[in-house]
């Protein structure tokens, strides 16, 4: 019950970024670009699919190791702009 528990938690605490990335990405688009943003946004959730498999394939080419150090180099890489849209102050 315990792994289960901490599962769950685990899950709400990643997913709970979702909305305000959404926000942040809207409150810096013009209102007659959102549409397409917004749809740029549903491809975005549409290529965990495909992460699994390029996943999958980094770890046969090289290791579970490598994997990881490709994940948080594009983890890192997706943070930046992140940043800088919020230390600009074009995002209230």
């Amino acid at each position: 019950y315990v792994v289960c528990m901490l599962y769950v938690i685990r899950t709400a605490f990643m997913n709970s970024t979702n909305a305000l990335t959404k926000s942040l990405l809207m409150d810096s688009v013009p209102k007659a670009e959102r549409g397409k943003w917004t749809a740029l946004e549903s491809v975005n959730q549409f290529s965990w699919c495909g992460s699994a498999m390029i996943g999958g394939f980094l770890v046969t080419f090289d290791g579970i190791l490598f994997n990881f150090c490709i994940t948080g180099v594009m983890q890192f890489c997706a943070t930046v702009p992140l940043c800088i849209l919020m230390l600009s102050g074009k995002v209230r």
